[in-house]
């Protein structure tokens, strides 16, 4: 209530308890400007996934507020998000209780798996103008060669996960 912007991320293990606070404060989701849901492709989290948007607009969430990302999608399956969303596309085409934008697809991309070990976020990663090609020239040992390849790899996973991120946030919200 004290802030203009904010983005609140209540993970699936905590979602049950912040919807079941929120109906305990009448008319609270007026707060939020928007509720985005990630949905990944197996089936039991597809469920989750309705369960949360039928809870959302239970609550009185309008569907224009409720939007819906796929998540952790194969680059090779862009074309097949319909299909591997099955579930979601015939609930809103039932039901039209949330937006859906097909085009927000959050691909797969081993960036993610590595920052925990980076102790570093994507945007960081991106905006690092070290130069790990002439720290890889001048490494005299394997491990700083290991350090400067892993940075090169890990620059080029983030420049193409910040895209991608980029074109879902315009896609969510155009």
């Amino acid at each position: 209530m004290t802030l203009d912007s904010a983005i609140v991320d209540v993970g699936a293990s905590n979602v049950e308890e912040f919807i079941k606070q929120m109906g305990q404060f009448d008319g609270s989701h007026e707060e939020f400007d928007y509720f985005v849901v990630p949905a990944v492709s197996e089936k039991k989290q597809q469920i989750d996934t309705l369960n949360t948007i039928r809870t959302l607009a239970d609550l009185g969430v309008p569907a224009k507020k409720i939007r819906v990302v796929f998540n952790k999608v194969e680059l090779e399956d862009a074309n097949d998000v319909p299909r591997l969303f099955a579930m979601i596309f015939g609930f809103h085409e039932a039901e039209k209780r949330f937006t859906l934008r097909p085009e927000a697809v959050v691909f797969k991309n081993e960036i993610f798996d590595r920052l925990r070990t980076l102790k570093k976020t994507v945007s960081e990663i991106v905006a690092d103008e070290t130069d790990y090609r002439a720290m890889l020239r001048e490494a005299k040992d394997e491990d700083a060669k290991a350090h400067a390849v892993s940075m090169i790899s890990a620059q080029r996973l983030a420049k193409s996960a910040n895209k991608n991120l980029d074109d879902v946030y315009k896609a969510l919200f155009k």
